[in-house]
Formats: structure tokens, sequence, C-alpha cells
């Protein structure tokens, strides 16, 4: 089983740890997978800003298998282009609470700007780049600091206050300029900087200030 020994590296260790080039997860090993995300996610969301989305298994068995096939494209060069976009072409999870998916998917792909940066130093030429870009797009949470990203749609994350904040404290920490043009965005970060600009001195610079908007 590779995907589940995937996980736990990089849940024990915040290591893209990846042990074949290529397989496909068969049932048992997506049942063990779906454990450990379980597992994981019980713990994690005790430290969520406010009350938690649902979880949804789903949506974090499908992050779990495209970052693994990220890390693979990431580790292994010798896997082509077209073995690269097979694998990313999973179906995306659908139905249910947006919210819920959005904070699903973000129990694994919170390591997606770390495998988009591998990538593009090893090489910005890469396909694998405009793979996890089009990630990127589609789940913005996860994907704070990749630059030249514009998100798909933020609706699901400024409808939740907790995503919400959590969204903004990435921004923040990350000094996330792109990330300030839609207007909830902007306020939100003002009010999580408030008088302390030193916080985060870059964005401090182009945030609202009270009336001057």
């Amino acid at each position: 089983m590779a995907l589940d020994t995937f996980l736990r590296s990089l849940f024990d260790h915040g290591r893209l740890a990846v042990p074949v080039a290529e397989s496909v997860e068969g049932e048992a090993e997506l049942v063990a997978t779906g454990a450990i995300l379980a597992g994981f996610e019980a713990d994690w969301r005790l430290d969520f800003p406010g009350t938690a989305p649902a979880w949804n298994r789903e949506a974090g068995l499908f992050a779990a298998r495209v970052l693994y096939r990220g890390a693979q494209g990431a580790m292994f060069r010798q896997i082509g282009a077209e073995a690269l976009r097979a694998g990313f072409a999973l179906p995306p999870p659908d139905g249910g609470d947006a919210a819920s998916a959005h904070y699903s998917v973000d129990v694994t792909l919170r390591f997606l700007p770390d495998l988009a940066r591998m990538a593009r130093g090893a090489s910005a030429d890469d396909p694998l780049v405009g793979l996890l870009d089009t990630l990127a797009r589609e789940w913005p949470l996860s994907s704070v600091g990749m630059p030249g990203v514009e998100p798909k749609s933020i609706e699901p994350i400024a409808g939740h206050p907790g995503l919400l904040r959590l969204y903004i404290d990435r921004i923040v920490a990350a000094a996330d300029i792109s990330r300030l043009g839609d207007q909830r965005v902007a306020d939100a970060a003002r009010r999580a900087v408030g008088a302390h600009d030193e916080l985060c001195p870059v964005l401090s610079r182009l945030l609202p200030r009270g009336n001057d908007r």
C-alpha cells in the first residue's frame, strides 16, 4: 500500500515521501486511506477557528489521491505528460455542502504550495506545474501563497466564518497580496491585522483603513 504510506509520512513528518513511481489505488488501500484521513481530521478540527464544516470523506480521498499523484510526478521525472494528465483525471467531489468540500480537501491539499514550489523549481515548463496551478484555482483555501493563481471562486470560503478566518490567516502569514482583490477578503484582512501593521507590513500598505476605501 503506497497512498496510505504517503499520508502517514505527510501527517507525521510533513514530508512528501513517495514510495513508488506509479500505482493505481485498490479498494483496500482506499479504505485504509479513508481511515487515516478521518483520524487525522478528527484531531485537526480541534484547532479549527470556530465550528468546522462537516467532514466529506469523498472530497478528502480525492485530495489525497491527486496530491499523491502530483508528488509522484515531482519525484519521478520519467513520468510522461500523458501519464501525469491521466493521473489527475479524477472525478472531483460533487454534491453536498461546498464549504465541507473545501474544508475536507484542505486536510491534504494545504501541502499543495510546497509541492508546486518543488515542481516549479525543477522546471517551470513541466506539465505538472500547469496541472497543479489548475488544482490551485479550484481550491483557493489550499493554494494561498502560490504565485499567479486566480481563484475560480471563493464563495464557499467567504460564506463560512471559520473558513474565511483560516483563509485570511494564511493570506497574512504568506503576505499574499494577490488575494486582496475581493473586498470581503481585504476588509477581513484589515480587521485581522488591526492596528498592528508590523505583523504584515506588505499587506498593511494595501489594505483599506476606515473610510479610506
